[in-house]
């Protein structure tokens, strides 16, 4: 079975540049534009084998959206990957506190996000 990974952006062209990089590995990808829609998409998509987000997301912030899916029920060792433009050390701290497996500075490299969703997934 194909995995399928929700890609959550703002940013239409990280979106859009997320989603073809992973549809060419051969991954399914899903679409959110905020916080909220991810959250959604996520509960009402069975089989969800890894979440991608932004930090910046409207309604719902990147970090805001991994502590509400760590918190539902099953969702636990879903891995979350975020995409910033401020890996800072405190800004990664706080993500590892709330959940995050890992994080991508921006601008992402294509070889790097391939790898470390590869080897999630595995």
């Amino acid at each position: 079975m194909t995995p399928t990974i929700l890609v959550a952006a703002s940013s239409q062209s990280l979106r859009r540049t997320l989603h073809a990089l992973l549809g060419e590995a051969r991954y399914a990808v899903l679409e959110a534009e905020d916080g909220e829609s991810a959250l959604g998409q996520l509960i009402g998509t069975p089989g969800v084998s890894l979440l991608l987000t932004e930090l910046g997301l409207r309604t719902v912030d990147g970090l805001q959206l991994t502590r509400r899916v760590r918190a539902l029920p099953g969702y636990q060792f879903l891995p979350i990957l975020v995409v910033s433009a401020d890996a800072s050390p405190a800004h990664e701290a706080e993500g590892l506190a709330a959940g995050v497996t890992g994080w991508f500075s921006q601008p992402v490299q294509a070889a790097q996000v391939l790898e470390v969703v590869g080897r999630l997934l595995a």
